[in-house]
C-alpha cells in the first residue's frame, strides 16, 4: 500500500481516507520541517550568500575624503574688471587754460595815469584769458618812481591800478574779479636814479590768480 497526500491506495485502486488524527499529525510534521528549513536559510545560508556579494551601500566618509585629496587642486582665477579707455586724471595733458600766464608790466609816463598802446595790448590779452577762464581773478599792483612825496606817489600808484581796472571793466570783466593796490615807491624794481631805471619803476604789475 502506498500513501499519497492524505489518501491511501488499496488493492485494485480503491482509495481510503486517513483518519483525522493521523492527518493532523502529518500536517504538523510538514510545518515543523518547513519552519526548520526557513531557519536554516535565514541563519546560515543567507549570511553566507550576502558575505560573498558586493554591498550596494554608499562610500564611507573616509573613502570620500581620500578621493578628494587625490584630486588635483583647482586654480581659482579672479575675475578682472574690463579695461577702460579713460586716461587717469593725473595723466591728462595740461590744457592751455591751465598753464600759468605771465603778462608784462604796464608802463606809465611820469606823473600820468593814461594807458599807452603797449599797455592796452597787454590788457586786451588779459581780457581774453579772463573770458576763457571765468573762475580766475586778477590783482593789479600800482607803483611809482622815487621822485616826489610818498603820499602823492601812493595815490598816483593806486590811480594807475584803478585806470587799468576801468579799462578791463569796460570790456566785460566783472570788477568783483579785480583787486587793486597802490604801493607808491616802496617796492622799486630798480634802485638806480637814472631815468631808465626810474621809468621801469613806474608800472602796474598783473598777478593772475
Amino acid at each position: 500500500m502506498t500513501a499519497t497526500g492524505d489518501a491511501r491506495h488499496v488493492g485494485g485502486g480503491a482509495t481510503a481516507q486517513l483518519k483525522p488524527p493521523v492527518r493532523y499529525a502529518l500536517v504538523a510534521g510538514l510545518l515543523v520541517v518547513g519552519a526548520g528549513d526557513l531557519l536554516a536559510i535565514d541563519g546560515v545560508l543567507l549570511p553566507r550568500y550576502l558575505a560573498g556579494t558586493t554591498p550596494l551601500v554608499a562610500a564611507s566618509p573616509l573613502a570620500e575624503a581620500e578621493v578628494a585629496v587625490a584630486l588635483p587642486p583647482v586654480a581659482v582665477v579672479p575675475t578682472l574688471p574690463e579695461p577702460t579707455h579713460e586716461a587717469p586724471a593725473d595723466s591728462e595733458p595740461a590744457s592751455a587754460n591751465q598753464t600759468e600766464l605771465e603778462f608784462p608790466h604796464l608802463r606809465f609816463a611820469r606823473n600820468t595815469t593814461w594807458l599807452s598802446p603797449a599797455a592796452k595790448e597787454t590788457l586786451a590779452r588779459l581780457v581774453a584769458v579772463l573770458g576763457e577762464q571765468p573762475s580766475r581773478r586778477v590783482v593789479l599792483n600800482g607803483h611809482t618812481d622815487r621822485i616826489g612825496p610818498e603820499e602823492l606817489n601812493r595815490a598816483l600808484s593806486l590811480e594807475r591800478a584803478r585806470r587799468s581796472l576801468c579799462w578791463l571793466s569796460a570790456r566785460g570783466i566783472d570788477p568783483a574779479r579785480i583787486e587793486i593796490h597802490g604801493f607808491g615807491s616802496t617796492r622799486p624794481l630798480e634802485v638806480d636814479v637814472s631815468p631808465e631805471s626810474q621809468a621801469r619803476n613806474r608800472r602796474v604789475e598783473i598777478d593772475l590768480r
